[in-house]
């Protein structure tokens, strides 16, 4: 089977194509933070330290969130709302379909769930270079959980 480049170029499109504003902020989100994780990690950037670290991420991530909306508001609202009717239909649907998409999404809802927690004072959280490691090290925890989760999932039945 010899290589070709347009059949893969036509992989990635559909690989990488957001369903929604969601999973599109999603993604911004998680390609900026591995990034900016990597700069902090390796000292081309200085790492943050203690709650303003996780408010750091929080601002970005709303800052992110309010381009999205500004520039695709009728798009933003809509497929919101045909997000989460995909989500009624199960986790493990979406997941088996969307998965680059879960990725993102799953990534995102972490570490939104550890900058509430760093930033509220509720666990003793001291930002630094090792929440930029530990950013780095959940991707690729999260993309085998996805992984695990798409392959082990049930399969869905065919309609009849």
């Amino acid at each position: 089977m010899p290589f070709r480049a347009p059949k893969v170029i036509s992989a990635l499109k559909r690989f990488f194509s957001e369903k929604n504003a969601v999973a599109g902020v999603s993604d911004a989100f998680l390609i900026v933070t591995v990034i900016n994780s990597v700069m902090m990690v390796t000292g081309l950037d200085t790492p943050k330290e203690g709650r303003f670290a996780y408010v750091h991420l929080l601002l970005r991530l709303g800052i992110l969130t309010g381009i999205w909306f500004v520039f695709y508001f009728s798009y933003t609202i809509a497929s919101t709302k045909e997000f989460f009717r995909d989500l009624q239909a199960g986790i493990g649907r979406y997941i088996r379909h969307n998965v680059y998409d879960a990725i993102a999404i799953t990534y995102t809802s972490l570490v939104v769930l550890l900058c509430v927690a760093g930033s509220t004072g509720l666990f003793p959280l001291h930002g630094g270079r090792v929440l930029y490691q530990g950013l780095l090290l959940l991707f690729p925890a999260v993309c085998m959980g996805i992984l695990v989760t798409k392959v082990l999932g049930k399969k869905d039945e065919p309609k009849t």
